[in-house]
This record gives structure tokens, C-alpha cells and sequence, in this order.
């Protein structure tokens, strides 16, 4: 369900270069989709909890680098209506 959001966030901001942005969001999606399940799974033969972790932190970190990018981009995103 986060595919068409993500989609719909790309087209609205990316104005112009619409199309690299949307490719580098699916050559992403498609790297994450093969390099996840082989790193959890190795993570996971370490430790069973590893895997959680690891997704926790990394979420944790997008959140805050999406929070810091669009606190910066705020003032301009209201004038651009």
C-alpha cells in the first residue's frame, strides 16, 4: 500500500524530472527487494532478533531524514500553491 503513495509524492515534487525520479525510486525498490531478504536472512542465522533491529533503526532513520527534509522544505512548498 506505500507504493502508490510513494508514486503519487514523485509526481507532485518532482516537477520537471518526474521520469529520473521515478526511475530511481523503482531501481531502489527493486535493489531493496533483493538485497533485504538475503541480509535478514543472514542477520537472522547470527541472531534471531537482528533482523527487528536493524529494520527498526533504518526506519528510524528515514524518518528523521524525511522529517528534517520536508521541515526545510516547508516555507517553499506553501508558496508554491
Amino acid at each position: 500500500f506505500i507504493r502508490p503513495a510513494v508514486n503519487t509524492l514523485i509526481s507532485k515534487f518532482a516537477g520537471q524530472e518526474q521520469g529520473f525520479a521515478a526511475g530511481m525510486n523503482n531501481a531502489y525498490m527493486s535493489l531493496g527487494n533483493m538485497i533485504g531478504p538475503a541480509l535478514a536472512g543472514m542477520l537472522l542465522d547470527w541472531r534471531m532478533s537482528s533482523p527487528f533491529i536493524l529494520g527498526s533503526i533504518i526506519l528510524i532513520a528515514c524518518f528523521a531524514l524525511a522529517y528534517g527534509w520536508t521541515r526545510k522544505k516547508a516555507p517553499s512548498l506553501m508558496h508554491a500553491e
